[in-house]
């Protein structure tokens, strides 16, 4: 089997030539892609290397995946909001095509009915900041503090710029200190 190679020399010099793969290079003769590898590299001839990256991957699904939080991720390596995979979530995408701009990085988009995975446009609102988001999302809800938690708010004070810092010159009372400053 191994010497069906020496008898397609010039088929295979010429596939190679092409840029057909070893694995193509094989199906096409009926060979294990070992012995066209050890072929190729006993008679010198250069072959390409074939990349199964995005849709040349036999397990490519298109390029949209969903993550765990239920967001539709989309590949667009190009995109400057790309994460290290090049994904970018589809309902920022969705909300920059309406903009006709990217968003910044510090830009929230929200669901309005809440589905994550429902990125029409009817559905998707930006805010600036995600203060504002949580702003308009949490009005009229009342989180659900421990006594423990609502005590250290209280011992926050608001700059100007809306960071929140611990007021320093508060007396520490048992309910606002922390288990590690006891």
């Amino acid at each position: 089997m191994r010497y069906k190679c020496y008898g397609h020399q010039d088929e295979i010099r010429q596939w190679a030539a092409e840029g057909l793969g070893i694995s193509q290079i094989a199906h096409r003769l009926g060979v294990g892609r070992r012995h066209v590898r050890n072929f190729l590299r006993n008679m010198d001839i250069p072959v390409q290397k074939q990349s199964h990256a995005g849709a040349a991957n036999p397990a490519w699904r298109g390029g949209r995946v969903i993550d765990k939080d239920g967001y539709i991720l989309v590949k667009a390596d190009a995109h400057p909001g790309a994460d290290r995979h090049g994904y970018v979530r589809e309902h920022r995408l969705a909300m920059e095509e309406q903009l006709g701009r990217y968003l910044l990085p510090t830009e929230v988009v929200d669901h309005i009915d809440g589905q994550r995975s429902n990125n029409s446009h009817e559905n998707l609102r930006v805010f600036a900041t995600n203060r504002d988001h949580l702003q308009a999302t949490l009005k009229g809800r009342v989180p659900k503090w421990s006594p423990e938690g609502e005590a250290r708010m209280k011992a926050m004070k608001r700059e100007p710029n809306g960071r929140l810092l611990p007021i320093r010159d508060a007396d520490p009372s048992p309910e606002t200190i922390g288990p590690t400053q006891a």
